[in-house]
């Protein structure tokens, strides 16, 4: 008698506690269509980082987390909206390519730059987690 008594306490606490939502990593799971979840782009460069740690890429994960960053804070300098469902090819070519060359980075620094965009776009295009590639018609 206790044990069910206790079952529908703890029911009564879960039902009050979830009201009924789920979290985006439930929603990801349940998911077939990842791309109707708007994600930040923090969020997708940790979803990212994470399966680089899953695969054991440790060297690889802090190359991409500091390329990666560098690439989000030149997108910040030029106050470009960072909503990544909205990038595209003219978006990196302009905002990316063509603004580190004014600025002056050297050709080795810009490609290994794209290098990591190009991974860390292609890993979310794999998983569904966009809907289309800005990096597939760049070339570096």
């Amino acid at each position: 008698m206790k044990k069910i008594e206790n079952e529908r306490k703890l029911q009564r606490k879960s039902r009050r506690g979830r009201r009924g939502e789920l979290s985006r990593e439930e929603l990801l799971l349940i998911s077939d269509d990842n791309t109707e979840i708007e994600y930040t782009f923090e969020e997708l460069l940790e979803i990212f980082i994470e399966d680089c740690k899953l695969r054991n890429l440790r060297e690889h994960m802090i190359y991409y987390r500091s390329e990666l960053n560098a690439f989000i804070k030149l997108l910040k300098e030029q106050e470009i909206e960072l909503r990544v469902s909205e990038w595209t090819g003219e978006t990196i070519k302009r905002n990316v390519i063509m603004y580190m060359k004014e600025k002056g980075l050297k050709t080795v620094s810009i490609n290994s730059r794209l290098r990591a965009i190009r991974a860390f776009f292609n890993f979310l295009e794999g998983r569904n987690l966009i809907k289309s590639n800005p990096m597939k018609d760049i070339n570096c």
